[in-house]
């Protein structure tokens, strides 16, 4: 019986100690490692870092390198290839502040204009297709469409998920709405 009432008694006291050492771990100064940590680790998402944006001449270097190296480009190719994505580039950068100035002016756009502007870009792409041609012999060109048909995928992929993240966005909202 001694026995017993010394195991149930020791056993009470170790679950005691025990408790009470993650209560003074809790409690007790951090180190300096311990707080770097805590810093690094907000509670919420992490805010979008703003990055400085690239100039076209430099996305348009990126994207030959890119490119010599996937598809075995000789230096007379790359001579030709360059100006073509430097345009590309560019013409980029003008859409983009195009449709920026059209954002901030809080105007939007009609269904025609929305169409014209995908028959522009359509037509410049086919432009752009056309110069490739010309330039690449038969198995680069196979490769360089199954490389645009890849990144096509994976833009439309990006796109869907903004879609659904901004839809799960306005449902939260109009749910936040109804609760009040």
């Amino acid at each position: 019986m001694k026995k017993l009432a010394l195991v149930v008694l020791l056993s009470v006291g170790v679950t005691t100690w025990a408790q009470d050492t993650k209560k003074d771990k809790k409690e007790a100064p951090k180190t300096q490692s311990e707080t770097k940590t805590e810093t690094s680790k907000p509670d919420g998402p992490k805010p979008m870092m703003k990055r400085e944006p690239i100039a076209p001449e430099q996305r348009a270097e990126m994207r030959l390198k890119r490119l010599s190296n996937q598809l075995n480009l000789t230096d007379a190719q790359k001579k030709d290839i360059q100006p073509i994505l430097l345009e590309q580039e560019k013409s980029r950068d003008n859409m983009i502040s195009e449709r920026k100035a059209t954002k901030e002016a809080g105007k939007q756009m009609t269904m025609e204009e929305k169409l014209a502007k995908k028959d522009e870009f359509m037509k410049s792409q086919e432009a752009y297709k056309a110069k490739f041609e010309k330039i690449l012999d038969a198995n680069q060109l196979k490769k360089w469409e199954e490389i645009e048909a890849n990144r096509k995928e994976r833009a439309q992929e990006m796109m869907q998920k903004r879609i659904e993240k901004r839809e799960a966005k306005k449902e939260g909202k109009a749910q936040d709405v109804k609760q009040e």
